[in-house]
């Protein structure tokens, strides 16, 4: 966030229409992991609004993930159109998982869970064969989030074994402890979302924990 804060300054100085909307997109990508889909959302729609010719190509992958940010909302219209107007933008493999994992939000979002479940594992197969492990963990994440956790929980440990960093033990953490239904550990989960800053899955979790606790009360 730091750096793209540097990277936001920069461009607004230089009037860079290079770098401007990368740093609109890492500071989206930051809010919506806290949870602030608003800030996402609207950062996102400039991101796609000040797009250069030379920049395109990327397109495709903003408004997918400009429709998760509007489904973190409840905006479920405005992801719907998000997608519908990137549908005939360019197509990139390396985006390919993520712009799976926008299409099974949306149909989460439409209650629609287990082929929300069957898109996003689909997505983290995608993404695991292209060695894109860290947005394999993601989908595998948002597949558990979906009810699938016990489908995809050997998987994922396959996948956190190639990710730096201790967030993506609180990824593979939280689907263990939704496979089991583990009140405690669902709420150790959540501590350690909300140390890392990512209040979005450290208030699911809580909730979780509390349906786990009051299930075996």
């Amino acid at each position: 966030e730091r750096r793209a804060e540097q990277l936001r300054r920069r461009a607004d100085a230089d009037h860079d229409t290079f770098a401007g909307p990368r740093a609109d997109y890492c500071l989206a990508r930051v809010a919506l992991l806290r949870g602030q889909a608003a800030t996402a959302q609207r950062l996102l729609a400039g991101c796609l609004a000040d797009l250069s010719s030379f920049d395109q190509f990327i397109a495709r992958h903003l408004g997918a993930v400009l429709a998760r940010a509007a489904v973190a909302r409840g905006d479920v219209e405005a992801a719907r159109a998000a997608l519908v107007a990137a549908a005939d933008k360019t197509r990139m493999k390396t985006y390919e998982p993520e712009d799976e994992l926008a299409e099974a939000a949306l149909l989460a979002a439409s209650l629609r869970m287990d082929d929300a479940v069957e898109r996003a594992a689909w997505a983290a197969g995608i993404a695991a064969a292209n060695a894109e492990w860290n947005v394999a963990l993601i989908a595998y994440h948002d597949a558990a989030r979906y009810g699938g956790a016990r489908q995809v929980v050997v998987a994922m440990r396959e996948a956190v074994a190639h990710v730096d960093g201790t967030l993506a033990w609180c990824y593979l953490d939280h689907v263990i402890a939704l496979a089991a239904r583990d009140g405690a550990g669902l709420d150790e989960v959540a501590r350690r979302f909300e140390a890392h800053g990512a209040l979005l899955f450290a208030a699911e979790a809580e909730s979780e924990a509390a349906l786990a606790h009051a299930a075996a009360a």
